[in-house]
């Protein structure tokens, strides 16, 4: 009996990733080619900036959006420490093994080939930009349980530790959340016109 128990619950448990997994592939899809921060801020799918200058775009005008999101997004990437090795893109932060996003290059085509990452600084562009938007990081803390005045080290440390049963590390569980709550954002706005 407990044997059956155990693997209806492994199997509970591995549709839940699977579906976590999806919603991840379409966020992806979607961003794919597109900068991040310009979604985050605005909900718009732009282009990737580059290094054409036009990053002070992505908040909007007069704002400061990706300057100051992409200084902050590279300090705290710096401080990844993945427990697994290779489990993770070190370029973006998305899954290497099993639950690989169809849009992520296999771990072997990354290394020493050329090819580059589609969605390079991915997870520490969004994490970045949910930590420094005051009303976002209220949401966030209290949906993942985190004190408001979590530094950047100590969010480093939480971001790559696995506190989901089922789910991905905590940095990807943020993002799901994230895309989850624009989604909802966006049909309460739809409703109001």
């Amino acid at each position: 009996m407990d044997l059956h128990r155990n693997v209806a619950y492994a199997q509970m448990v591995r549709s839940v990733k699977e579906e976590k997994v999806s919603a991840l592939g379409e966020l992806t899809d979607i961003l794919r080619d597109h900068c991040a921060v310009c979604w985050a801020y605005q909900g718009l799918l732009r282009p990737k900036h580059g290094n054409k200058g036009l990053w002070v775009e992505c908040r909007g005008a007069g704002a400061r959006g990706f300057v100051d999101n992409i200084g902050s997004a590279w300090r705290l990437k710096k401080l990844l420490k993945y427990p697994a090795k290779y489990r993770w893109c070190f370029k973006c932060g998305l899954p290497q093994d099993e639950d690989r996003v169809g849009s992520h290059p296999k771990q072997e085509e990354l290394l020493g080939n050329g090819v580059r990452c589609p969605h390079e600084d991915l997870v520490a562009n969004l994490v970045n930009f949910i930590r420094i938007e005051p009303s976002w990081w209220v949401r966030a803390s209290t949906a993942f349980g985190l004190t408001s005045n979590l530094d950047r080290e100590g969010l480093a440390g939480w971001m790559t530790r696995e506190d989901v049963v089922g789910g991905l590390n905590n940095a990807l569980e943020m993002i799901l959340w994230l895309y989850s709550e624009k989604k909802k954002d966006r049909a309460k706005s739809k409703d109001k016109l």
